[in-house]
């Protein structure tokens, strides 16, 4: 499939909630360079108080889901760190 573009591109915005606006400015500050090691896949990471904002925007299903898979895998780790550190 080498030089040719996926007919099928994927976008979504998911916005994750915190219970304080410091536990998501940590989460923010670890998130911000995530997802946007592919040129096929680009995504922007914003903070509104106490949620996060990720907008991603790709051209094939298979990086779209990478990038997804590598925001909800950094997530996992924070949450788990905020579990053991209160």
């Amino acid at each position: 499939m080498e030089g040719k573009k996926s007919a099928l591109g994927a976008e979504s915005k998911m916005i994750f909630r915190f219970p304080d606006k410091g536990s998501a400015e940590a989460a923010f500050k670890s998130l911000k360079d995530e997802g946007n090691i592919s040129k096929r896949c680009k995504s922007e990471t914003s903070l509104n108080g106490s949620k996060i904002i990720i907008s991603i925007v790709a051209e094939d299903c298979v990086s779209f889901r990478a990038t997804v898979n590598g925001f909800l895998r950094a997530l996992q780790v924070f949450e788990s760190v905020e579990m053991i550190t209160k």
